[in-house]
Parts: structure tokens; sequence; C-alpha cells
């Protein structure tokens, strides 16, 4: 069967290992395409991801002379690949799309990976998070009709209704389809957790540093100041913790205010840049502490990584990192409740290593095995219910 893998962008996230470990599922068994707009660096994905794909193993196909690569803004560049993916669909017999609903004019399986794909959605539970120019446009009646105007064009809809029931839609969390039933009426078909690989063995709990690790992009919904802010007060508190900020670009506007904030702090900020595969696992697995302040995501990768290299990770109370957790010790609404909470496991070390086994076993229920099965099982459902209904 000839099936198409739709995955607009290869960078960090869910989405983008869900389209890589899909094809690391698929890959002996179909003939697979993978359509995109970014860059495809092999070498790269399967370093960052773990995964084992060698060329020739999938096609690749992008817009003609890289146009989608040029296009900025999360909506306009996912409208431009609809409308690329809606020209080619008739290559495939079976179109998949690893991130969000994709309008191609004929049933496909759909991944929901956030909620970017529904504004109003996204606006409640993320957009003002986000200190960009399209906080205008969101403001702005005018502005944002203006701006929707464009992204239909761009997209081109089919007037399909994806959500009829003929295409599949498959949550990434029971968050993501807590959300998706109540707030706009759609039943998932089930939640396929994302891949998470890890590539060190994490070393025992006592011979870890007592330090914490923050993974992801430098971006402002990701709050790190929050984080900086957090551990600053429970170093005033007496643990002489410090903080390795994993992740990139460390030359942006953000990226420099944070070092700014870190330097009127002291010295106990470490600024990792971007680290991949062993060495971001080895960082991962010498640690005992991660934090995480992002709200309102679908999944939180970045969690269940750090879950994964058994370290204790504390996270907000609302989305997905809520869910990868399970555990209202290590969730907080505001920053003194994190602050009484992680001096709360940091005085009691039998807790601390407790948490931390129960946080690597959860860890194995994002496994890359797991997800291959699932995404395996949902892709051949889909296939057989499209070859019976005609």
């Amino acid at each position: 069967m000839k099936i198409g893998l739709a995955q607009p962008d290869l960078g960090y996230g869910g989405a983008e290992a869900a389209a890589i470990w899909g094809l690391q599922a698929l890959r002996e068994q179909h003939e697979l395409t993978l359509l995109t707009l970014d860059r495809v660096d092999l070498e790269r994905l399967n370093a960052f991801y773990g995964t084992s794909l060698a060329a020739g193993q999938f096609r690749v196909r992008q817009p003609a002379a890289g146009l989608g690569r040029l296009l900025k803004g999360h909506r306009v560049r996912r409208a431009f690949f609809q409308r690329f993916c809606s020209g080619v669909h008739k290559e495939f017999d079976l179109l998949v799309s690893t991130h969000n609903p994709l309008d191609v004019g004929v049933p496909a399986l759909h991944l929901v990976a956030d909620f970017s794909w529904s504004p109003q959605t996204w606006w409640e539970l993320q957009g003002p998070l986000h200190r960009t120019a399209l906080r205008s446009i969101h403001r702005l009646a005018g502005l944002r009709t203006a701006y929707g105007l464009l992204v239909r064009w761009l997209a081109r809809p089919s007037g399909r209704d994806l959500f009829s029931g003929q295409d599949r839609i498959v949550a990434n969390s029971r968050f993501t389809a807590e959300v998706l039933r109540e707030r706009l009426g759609i039943e998932p078909a089930g939640v396929l957790y994302p891949p998470v690989c890890g590539a060190a063995d994490p070393l025992p709990f006592a011979r870890r540093e007592p330090g914490f690790v923050c993974l992801g992009r430098l971006r402002p919904e990701k709050r790190i100041e929050q984080i900086i802010e957090i551990l600053a007060r429970v170093r005033d508190r007496g643990h002489r913790v410090h903080l390795h900020v994993v992740g990139g670009p460390l030359a942006s506007g953000y990226a420099r205010s944070l070092r700014r904030l870190a330097r009127a702090r002291g010295d106990w900020v470490v600024w990792e840049g971007e680290r991949i595969g062993r060495e971001k696992w080895e960082l991962l697995a010498r640690h005992r502490f991660g934090i995480h302040a992002c709200q309102g995501e679908s999944f939180g990768i970045a969690v269940a990584e750090m879950c994964k290299a058994g370290c204790v990770v504390f996270a907000p109370d609302r989305g997905g990192p809520a869910e990868i957790l399970a555990d209202r010790r290590l969730l907080f609404r505001t920053t003194e409740e994190a602050v009484a909470k992680i001096d709360a496991v940091l005085r009691d070390e039998a807790l601390a290593r407790r948490l931390s086994a129960q946080l690597l076993l959860r860890g194995g229920e994002f496994s890359a095995e797991r997800f291959m099965e699932g995404f395996r099982r949902t892709v051949g459902e889909f296939a057989l219910g499209r070859a019976r209904s005609g």
C-alpha cells in the first residue's frame, strides 16, 4: 500500500517524533512517502529520535524550489502545507497527518498533536503565553479577519467535514481527547501517545547530581523565567541546586533576556544549548530532577523524556504533563506552590528515590515500541475501514 505521511516541520516535538517513528513502524510493509516543508537530514533525524531509517526506505515529497521553507508564521505554513498535500494526495492509497487535522479532499487519518489548527481553542489554552506579533492579530478583530481570509485562501479547503466519521481522529493524550470532546464536540477514535526513545541507562539515584534539567525550545510559552524564579526561591530555602537549560536558540531575544535574569541570580544556571541523542540522555541520566513550566500543552514530550531518564519532574497541573506525571506531589499551579512541593521532596531523599523509580516505570508507557505497535494497528484499522466502505 502507498502511504503518505504528512508532517510540515521536522524540529523537536511529539508530532515530529510520531512522523519519524511512523516511518520506522511501516517501512517494511508499505511504500512510504514523507510529505514535508522542511529539509530532511536523515543522519540528524536518526540521532535526534533514536531511529534507524535508511535512504531508500521512503521517498520525500516537498513543494518545488523549497518554497515552503520560506514561509513564516504557523497558520500560514500550515495552510500552504494543506494546499500542497491536497495537490498530491492522489499519489497515495492512504494519507496520514501526524500534525493535526488536514483537509486534503478525501478521508484521512489525523493524529491531533496540539490545537493550533483550532485558533479559539488554542488561544484559550496557550495563546496568552505566546508573545509574538500574532497576539495583536488575535486582539484586533479587523486584523484577525484579514489574517483568517489569507489563511483560508492559502489552505483552499475542500468543504469536507473532517469530523463526520469518514476520517479517523486520534488524540496524543487523554487531555487532548477530553478537549476535543468538551470544547469541539469531536469524539476521537482513540489515544496514541507519541514515542520516546531513551539512549542512555539511568544512573542509580544516589549517584546523580542534585540538580535540575529543563528541556525544550527557548520560547516565551515555555516560561523559563518562572523556572529560574522557582529554583532561586528553592535555593533561598537552603538547597544548593543548579539548573541545566537544554534547548535553543541561544541567540534569540528571549534567550538573551533569560541570561540577564540568570546573571542577576548567580552562576547556578548552565546554558547547554541544543543536545541530541546520547549526549542529551546522559545529561538527563546523571541528574535527579527535572522541571517544566509550559501550561496547557497537549502532551509534553520533554516531560516524558525526563521521566524515562528517571528524573523526578515537577510541572504545571494542567495539560498533558500532568497526565504524564500523574502525581499531585509533583504538580503546581503557582510559583509558591512549586517552591513548597520541591522543597518537600528535596528534604525527603527516600521520597525522592521512590518518585524517581515510579516515574521511570511510568516512562515505559511512552516507549517507541508501544507507539509503533499502536500506529501499525491504527493505520491497519483505518485502511480496513476504507476498503469496506468502498
